[in-house]
C-alpha cells in the first residue's frame, strides 16, 4: 500500500523562496512581515508571522520569564487561530507530530483555563 507524503508547508520551495526574498529584502523582522504580506499568499504570510514571533519569542533565553500580557479577547483570537489550524489539520500525521504541538501547547493552555476559572 502506498504511504502518504507528508507536505510540510515551510519546506517547500516556494515558501523557502519568499523567505529568502523576505529576508534579502531587510534584517528586521517588521519589514519581512510586511514583505511576506504584499507579496506571498495569504498561507505563506501566516507561516511567515508565526515564524517570526517564534523567532522573537525565542531568541533571548534570558527573557523567556519576562510577562507578555494578553487581554481575555486577545488570547481568545490566538485560541481561535489555533482550533482553526486543528480543524483543518490532516488526521492521518504521525503521533509525533501532534505530540510535538501539544507539548508546545498544552501547559500554557491549561495555566490559561486555570487562571480564568480560579479568577474571583
Amino acid at each position: 500500500m502506498f504511504k502518504k507524503k507528508i507536505v510540510r508547508q515551510d519546506e517547500t520551495n516556494e515558501f523557502i523562496d519568499i523567505c529568502t526574498k523576505a529576508g534579502e529584502h531587510s534584517e528586521d523582522h517588521i519589514e519581512q512581515l510586511e514583505y511576506y504580506r504584499l507579496n506571498g499568499t495569504k498561507q505563506q504570510y501566516l507561516l511567515g508571522l508565526l515564524t517570526v514571533a517564534q523567532i522573537e519569542f525565542s531568541s533571548n533565553p534570558l527573557q523567556r520569564g519576562n510577562k507578555v500580557e494578553l487581554t481575555q479577547g486577545s488570547f481568545e483570537y490566538l485560541m481561535r487561530g489555533f482550533l482553526d489550524t486543528a480543524r483543518h489539520m490532516q488526521s492521518d500525521l504521525p503521533d509525533g507530530v501532534y505530540s510535538t504541538i501539544l507539548g508546545n501547547i498544552e501547559r500554557v493552555i491549561l495555566k490559561a483555563l486555570e487562571d480564568k476559572i480560579l479568577q474571583p
